[in-house]
């Protein structure tokens, strides 16, 4: 990707690749928890999100307008995506019709403006959903 970057010369981002680690405890943790930093998906079995998560951690609170959440250990991502944002900006969690990536998390009206997007998804035969949330304070 950086590479690809300079070829193309952008220069306003940043990449990062963090790979998942090996968890002995990943059999005890759950994929719905975002504490644990793990992913329901069986190829990422025995693997562990939290260094990839946590990069968001190095920039201060209310650094970003958009946040996007479309990976692995989503619940997580969400979890420290949250102080990150700046008021009136959105945080876009792909494939928002899997219940449990929002569940942990309480968006009230007073804070969060939300809408949702149903439609088909591209190469198999199923929808999906994603939900825009706009910080509100």
């Amino acid at each position: 990707m950086q590479k690809e970057f300079a070829d193309l010369q952008v220069r306003n981002t940043e990449y990062f690749f963090s790979a998942p680690k090996p968890d002995p405890d990943f059999s005890k943790k759950n994929y719905q928890n975002p504490a644990d930093y793990i992913s329901s998906d069986k190829n990422y079995s025995g693997k562990n999100f939290e260094e990839y998560v946590k990069t968001i951690d190095k920039y201060p609170d209310e650094s970003f307008d958009v946040i996007v959440v479309d990976g692995r250990a989503r619940p997580s991502c969400i979890q420290h995506s949250l102080s990150k944002l700046k008021s009136g900006g959105y945080l876009v969690v792909d494939n928002s019709e899997r219940e449990y990536y929002m569940a942990p998390f309480k968006f009230d009206e007073q804070s969060w403006k939300i809408w949702k997007f149903a439609g088909p998804v591209p190469y198999i035969h199923d929808f999906s959903e994603t939900t825009i949330l706009r910080k509100i304070q």
